[in-house]
């Protein structure tokens, strides 16, 4: 026999198992977790991905207001500052 222990934000259990079916609980609770591990990593770096294209597209933005003479030299390097920090 073994025991599992799980350990909520109020309480504490220990269910009794055999060493058979603890060990596929843990592994199947490993698995769960690795899992979620890998798509919380796809998805910050996703949202890293899009936040530089964004970055990027904003400056695109200010340049060709630059351009057109819309906004001063300073200025645009003063909002290009701001979103590169």
């Amino acid at each position: 026999m073994g025991i599992i222990t799980i350990d909520t934000f109020k309480e504490k259990f220990n269910v009794a198992v055999d060493k058979v079916s603890g060990r596929n609980i843990n592994d199947a609770i490993h698995s769960v977790l690795i899992t979620n591990s890998s798509n919380n990593q796809a998805n910050s770096n996703n949202d890293n991905n899009e936040r530089s294209l964004s970055i990027a597209e904003e400056i695109k933005k200010f340049k060709d207001l630059l351009d057109i003479g819309a906004i001063s030299q300073e200025e645009y390097d003063q909002q290009k500052e701001k979103l590169l920090k």
